[in-house]
């Protein structure tokens, strides 16, 4: 089973991971076997991120102190579930080619062209700057503009 993730461009892949963190995908035939339905699976990944989710990778960021780089399960749940921001937080974040995801502050004077910037550099590790609010990730606003109260 897999399931796109919006306008990303990614793809969620189901993994099942033993206590020695050696990752086993997850088919349709084991799912099968765990009693799971597509969306079933979906849930109890979504579950799983939430309990496994480190908060404290997100303080510097949302303090605007510093860019945090997440992986693995931390880099997947803050895509897949953004009401683990709270409030009005918001990060911008680029996905990396290696699936890391770079999470940067969002710039206080609505200038969103330094982040811009970098995936327009030539050769660029990244993908387009998103901007990640509770109600889910999108584009960045253009200059000079907050963006829509749902991103």
């Amino acid at each position: 089973p897999r399931r796109a993730l919006g306008f990303t461009g990614l793809v969620v892949i189901y993994e099942i991971r033993g206590g020695n963190e050696i990752a086993k995908p997850v088919d349709r035939l084991f799912a099968d076997q765990l009693g799971l339905s597509d969306p079933g699976l979906h849930e109890t990944a979504l579950a799983n991120l939430r309990a496994r989710f480190d908060a404290s990778a997100l303080a510097e960021p949302l303090r605007g102190e510093a860019v945090a780089v997440l992986e693995g399960p931390n880099a997947a749940a803050l895509l897949l579930i953004p009401e683990l921001l709270r409030g009005d937080q918001a990060v911008s974040a680029f996905i990396a080619k290696n699936g890391a995801l770079i999470v940067a502050p969002t710039p206080n004077d609505g200038d969103w062209g330094a982040l811009k910037s970098i995936e327009a550099a030539k050769k660029s590790p990244y993908g387009p700057p998103l901007k990640i609010t509770k109600f889910g990730s999108g584009p960045l606003p253009e200059n000079g503009s907050r963006g829509s109260r749902h991103l």
